[in-house]
């Protein structure tokens, strides 16, 4: 009877479904921890409540409806005699259908490698470019203004042991929180006023940051003149339009009503990144000035937390009841790139899973064609075909589908990333190589997949395949 036909395929399926869901909530559980610091969420599933069940109860019923009820249907149409007699046939189109979803797995797989292998080489490109100063062990102290007029002992104290090198005390840092654009003027001349960066250093700026001067002299404590002395970057340089900035003069003011201070300029620094690498490095100059906010010291430590613990106890010593509030300077570079490292580990994350279900698909065509040509294959081997004779038989129509997903995936992965890229001042370049290498590990794929069911084809009794059906 039809409906007893179809009442046992719904109710396999709604079982399959029930031991599916079963599995993948064991899964999620697993994984839901490393979901939620990577999302920086605290995403957490109520199992107790009737809301969540009635919903995880209607997933698991339509699922089951949805991916029985073709099978059911279909299979319950064919007349008995028909069956028995060798009349089944598949319907037409289904190979077509089967190909189809074969490409749109592997065309997702192509996307999401080349995505990462993307992703991955911008961030690897910004981690490791050469930014203009050295970002590593630096740590930087942050309200030392609590320490009022003993600020330089504290700074003087610290370097009295051999883990810290060299400090500053300064107002900005070179990481893209710090930020302070104002006018000033060249050479006096108010009609060319520029908006540029001003940052409030002291003597050891740039000594600790280890910048380079490329033109001129660093600030120095024994020149007195050096007050009133300011050192510019590159960009800055050009802006101005000066070949020999070390003749030029800037204006810049201190109040609104107040007369301009006029500062020489004593040197030129090589550009660096105090933005994101988003944008373009835009023009600064720093001036000698009290600005006790921030001191930051350049250590060599193998044990970075006892620095840290000799650092927070001269701290305590100095302002007992005050916030010890640090951060290392690479680490708030990181940050600003965090959202670009979390796209990287999702996609990933996801390109693991399309590989995973595009092996699932495969195997499952090959499974099926191999079946199919049961019958063609034991008459090949009785006809002296090889195993790589039945290899070459099985993948001839694989690879034409690994060709066809590479050359529909190409154009559009090239589109987004590329619009990503622009996203950046400073990025890679976009190369075919990286579509070659994702379609290569599509291809690899594919052949991994079908040659464990050629060879199972192959290696079988040419007897047992043409008693087959």
């Amino acid at each position: 009877v039809r409906s007893q036909v179809l009442i046992q395929y719904i109710v396999e399926s709604l079982l399959f479904t029930l031991f599916s869901y079963i599995l993948a909530m064991i899964m999620v559980e697993l994984v839901l921890p490393e979901f939620n610091t990577l999302s920086g969420k605290e995403i957490t599933i109520q199992y107790n409540n009737p809301s969540t069940l009635f919903s995880l109860l209607g997933i698991i019923i339509i699922t089951g409806l949805v991916a029985g009820s073709y099978p059911a249907l279909y299979l319950s149409s064919f007349r008995p005699i028909v069956v028995l007699k060798g009349g089944f046939k598949t319907a037409k189109g289904s190979g077509r259908l089967r190909n189809s979803l074969v490409v749109v797995q592997l065309l997702t797989t192509i996307i999401l490698i080349s995505s990462t292998i993307i992703i991955y080489q911008q961030m690897n490109y910004i981690q490791n470019k050469n930014i203009g100063y050295n970002k590593e062990q630096l740590i930087s102290i942050h309200n030392t203004h609590l320490l009022g007029e003993s600020i330089q002992t504290f700074k003087k104290e610290m370097l009295s042991y051999p883990q810290f090198k060299s400090a500053t005390i300064s107002s900005f840092l070179p990481v893209p929180s710090s930020s302070n654009n104002s006018a000033v003027w060249p050479d006096g001349i108010k009609e060319r006023v520029v908006s540029i960066q001003q940052w409030e250093v002291d003597y050891d700026y740039i000594k600790t940051m280890e910048m380079k001067i490329i033109e001129g002299r660093d600030f120095n404590s024994e020149m007195s003149t050096d007050s009133l002395a300011v050192i510019i970057n590159q960009t800055a340089a050009k802006q101005f339009g000066w070949d020999d900035p070390l003749n030029h003069k800037l204006d810049r003011l201190t109040w609104p009503d107040a007369k301009p201070l006029t500062y020489n300029v004593i040197g030129v620094v090589e550009d660096f990144n105090f933005h994101s690498l988003r944008d373009n490095i835009g023009p600064l100059m720093m001036y000698i000035n009290k600005s006790p906010y921030t001191i930051t010291f350049r250590f060599e430590a193998e044990d970075t937390r006892n620095m840290v613990n000799l650092l927070e106890q001269k701290w305590m010593d100095f302002v007992p009841n005050e916030l010890f509030d640090y951060s290392f300077v690479d680490n708030r570079f990181s940050k600003v790139y965090f959202r670009e490292q979390r796209i990287s580990k999702i996609i990933t994350i996801f390109s693991i899973l399309a590989i995973i279900i595009a092996s699932l698909g495969l195997f499952g065509l090959t499974a099926f064609t191999t079946e199919k040509r049961t019958k063609e294959i034991g008459i090949r081997k009785v006809n002296g075909a090889s195993v790589m004779d039945i290899f070459r038989l099985l993948a001839k129509d694989f690879v034409k589908l690994v060709i066809i997903a590479f050359v529909i995936a190409v154009p559009p992965t090239w589109y987004y990333m590329e619009n990503w890229l622009d996203n950046f001042a400073y990025r890679v370049n976009l190369t075919i190589y990286v579509f070659i290498l994702s379609g290569i590990l599509a291809f690899v794929l594919a052949i991994a997949t079908i040659a464990y069911q050629a060879y199972k084809a192959a290696t079988l009794n040419p007897v047992e395949s043409l008693k087959y059906e």
